[in-house]
Formats: C-alpha cells, sequence, structure tokens
C-alpha cells in the first residue's frame, strides 16, 4: 500500500473502512488491500488465521449473513493501535452483537493484528 509519505496515514479512518468493508458493503478486496500480508487475525468464536486463509474464509459467512451490517459506535486511536467498539447485526442471523475490534497497524499502515471480541447485545445494554 503506498501513501504519500508528507500526509499522514489516518488510522482511525483505515480501522472503520476495514470493518465496514467485511460487512456492510460487503467489499473483501477492498478489506484485504486494508491488511498486511503477515497479518494475524483472531476473533472470540473462530481459530486464529492468517490473510490468505481469512480472505478464503470470509465469503463464506457473508453466503450465510445477507444481511450483515456493522454500525461504528465509537473509536479510538493511540499510536499505531486503533479500538473500534460497534454493534453488528446479521451475521449468521444471530441478533444484535456487541462487537470490539483491537487493531495494530503496520508503519505503512496496513493491519498487522486484529482481535475481534463479540457479545449478545444484553436487552436494554448500551
Amino acid at each position: 500500500m503506498t501513501q504519500d509519505s508528507s500526509m499522514p496515514i489516518d488510522l482511525r479512518e483505515r480501522a472503520i473502512a476495514f470493518l465496514e468493508n467485511l460487512t456492510t458493503k460487503r467489499d473483501l478486496p477492498g478489506a484485504a488491500r486494508l491488511m498486511h500480508d503477515a497479518l494475524t487475525l483472531q476473533h472470540n468464536d473462530l481459530p486464529s488465521m492468517t490473510k490468505a486463509e481469512f480472505v478464503e474464509f470470509w465469503p463464506s459467512v457473508l453466503d450465510k449473513s445477507p444481511n450483515v451490517h456493522v454500525a461504528i459506535k465509537d473509536v479510538i486511536c493511540q499510536g499505531n493501535r486503533v479500538w473500534v467498539f460497534s454493534c453488528v447485526t446479521g451475521r449468521l442471523n444471530e441478533g444484535p452483537l456487541d462487537d470490539v475490534h483491537m487493531l495494530s497497524f503496520a508503519e505503512d499502515g496496513t493491519i498487522l493484528r486484529s482481535h475481534g471480541i463479540q457479545r449478545q447485545k444484553v436487552e436494554g445494554g448500551h
């Protein structure tokens, strides 16, 4: 991924684009462009995956989740790390899920590590 060295990389926007591309926009190639080749991806309900494994796997989730949507609630950036809190609906036809993704970025602005945690949203919860 190339970037004009005079312009800082907006990791907040990249994190949002990554999650929206994977879900609401259903744009896996767009999300893959934001992933480092050495990406390690972990999710609380999945085995750890490499970029290649994830790119091969994710279309099966989208096929089973025709109405998946992510609504970003909050984003916190610190150095090369970004935490995204969102609400996910329609993933594998589950009810609304609280979702936290912790992303670490490489110097070139690609995602080096992604750790996602989801839980069923509690009625009346935030």
